[in-house]
């Protein structure tokens, strides 16, 4: 540097070292005060006191130490971290797999290419495939209606095109396909993560069905000036029947805003 650019280079190297050291130990300071004061939480004020004279202590010895003997305790640190989390990781993958067995709602993992990469027991009874039956096989021709693909490929693309965080919170209503045949209408939250092997999506599904029929069957009697519960209720059980014969992706406006998908109107759920 100080060959190209003279005395400029190396004053330019010694304040982008001395901002690189400054913003890293900032940084490092932070990260160790949370977990602290996660592990001790009650006593972590003089946890994170004895902390904050470790991280003066190193800075006053690195500041005198040799370069190798920085470097190489600066490896060791960062070795030492690493097989922290190596060990945190494995000791939490057996709950982390728990949770997502456990989970309520239907959870279906694909990759870019649409490919199931994880169908959890929720999607098994909702769908009615084994998992075992299901694993790498194209979720659009699998679990979406063959009418309703063109708006699928359109939403896993805005899916993979968005950044991360504008994908989170975003729900849709859509229809889906089970093993019988059968259509439900189902509420689905999307959210995209950088995996191994390129990006992966993470849908978060629940059946709707009996939910979107009861709000038909109440409107249904406002509309026609009923405030018996009972009368509703009686539609509702008819509506039941017929629940498996509507076919829409629903979305209302805000979805048609984020998504590109035509909103439907009430009536037309009920075709």
């Amino acid at each position: 540097m100080a060959d190209h650019f003279g005395g400029f280079g190396e004053i330019f190297i010694a304040v982008a070292i001395l901002l690189f050291a400054f913003t890293s130990i900032i940084a490092n300071f932070s990260f160790a005060t949370v977990n602290i004061e996660y592990m001790f939480k009650r006593h972590a004020k003089g946890a994170v006191q004895a902390l904050r004279l470790a991280v003066l202590a190193m800075v006053m010895i690195g500041s005198v130490a040799t370069l190798t003997f920085v470097w190489d305790f600066a490896d060791l640190a960062m070795g030492l971290m690493a097989t922290t989390n190596l060990v945190a990781i494995l000791l939490l993958f057996p709950i982390a797999l728990r949770v997502l067995r456990g989970a309520l709602d239907a959870i279906v993992v694909i990759n870019a290419e649409g490919h199931i990469l994880e169908f959890n027991p929720a999607a098994e009874r909702v769908f009615g495939y084994a998992r075992a039956d299901v694993m790498g096989v194209a979720a659009r021709g699998l679990l979406v209606p063959e009418r309703h693909r063109p708006a699928y490929d359109e939403q896993i693309r805005r899916v993979l095109q968005a950044p991360h965080l504008d994908t989170e919170g975003v729900r849709i209503e859509a229809r889906a396909l089970t093993r019988d045949g059968g259509e439900i209408l189902m509420e689905v939250a999307f959210n995209s993560v950088l995996g191994e092997n390129g990006p992966v999506i993470i849908a978060f599904m629940r059946d709707i069905t009996q939910e979107h029929a009861k709000t038909v069957a109440l409107e249904e009697a406002r509309r026609n000036g009923q405030t018996d519960p009972r009368a509703a209720a009686a539609r509702l059980d008819r509506n039941k029947r017929h629940s498996a014969s509507m076919s829409v992706w629903h979305s209302d406006q805000r979805y048609e805003s984020v998504r590109g998908f035509a909103p439907i109107s009430l009536e037309d759920s009920q075709s």
